[in-house]
């Protein structure tokens, strides 16, 4: 799909969860105004049934996936009295635990899948691997085969002539976001990165905000407060330390910052039990 190249690699550092998984082989099916917090795909293995979300029904028969996105009102039923089998898993694909790597998407709602075999196959092995792991292969294997799951079901969502890019972007925001990722600590300069991408310091702000949805400010703090938390349940280095290594210079004005978002002191967060020793 054209113009989406420079984004696809942004979800090699998202972190995949598949938080619910089944099988479901219904003749009654009326799931009325649900709005959840993540992805709801319903892969439809025979029989039918009708997404209704934004005014709109879209009617799957077999082969079909519906694709739901997060927090989106929906109603999802079936019309007719015919056995209907579905695979159907609720997933999250977060950078940084706090943005959707595939909130840039549009995806259409209902499309076909490619290789139909491939994929019910690899669920049913990934559901073998999650509920019944017979090995530590068994459980490694868990992690690779949600990925490749999510990988066919991305790549036959892009290949649909209706996908397309939510927000007007340039590769110079996909820059700065890494920079954040790669290195939180080092200070946000708006005005030094508008003179590096010859855009304005405002608009820098305001033109991320609308592709991620959150500010480069807001991203550095979290991506500065989630490293500052992981030294410290995982290392025993000193509290100056721990500040240096996300960006502050004097202690105490990261203990202000680490209290100020965690209502505790960075100290008290590592003695209440957090901490455990890196191998």
């Amino acid at each position: 799909m054209n113009g989406m190249q420079p984004w696809l690699h942004l979800i090699e550092k998202a972190s995949l969860h598949i938080l619910q998984h089944d099988v479901l082989r219904r003749t009654e099916l009326r799931q009325l105004g649900r709005e959840l917090p993540f992805y709801v795909v319903s892969f439809i293995k025979e029989g039918s049934c009708r997404l209704r979300i934004g005014g709109r029904d879209y009617h799957a028969n077999q082969g079909d996936v519906l694709l739901v996105p997060p927090r989106a009102l929906h109603d999802q039923v079936k019309d007719t009295g015919e056995v209907t089998t579905m695979l159907w898993w609720h997933f999250t694909l977060t950078i940084a635990d706090c943005m959707d790597a595939l909130q840039l998407f549009q995806f259409p709602l209902l499309f076909r899948l490619g290789d139909t075999e491939r994929f019910e196959h690899l669920y049913l092995e990934y559901r073998r691997c999650a509920e019944r792991p017979a090995s530590l292969a068994d459980s490694l294997m868990r992690g690779a085969k949600s990925q490749e799951l999510a990988a066919i079901l991305i790549e036959s969502a892009l290949r649909q002539p209706d996908a397309r890019l939510k927000a007007d972007y340039s590769e110079a925001f996909t820059s700065i976001l890494n920079e954040l990722l790669e290195s939180p600590e080092t200070r946000i300069d708006l005005a030094g990165l508008g003179e590096r991408y010859s855009l304005h310091p405002t608009y820098i702000s305001n033109q991320f905000k609308k592709i991620y949805g959150i500010t480069p400010m807001q991203l550095q703090l979290h991506l500065r407060l989630r490293k500052a938390k992981h030294l410290l349940e995982t290392e025993k280095r000193p509290i100056g330390e721990v500040a240096k290594l996300i960006g502050y210079e004097d202690a105490d004005d990261f203990s202000r910052f680490f209290k100020s978002k965690t209502g505790i002191s960075p100290l008290k967060y590592r003695n209440e039990g957090r901490f455990e020793p890196s191998l």
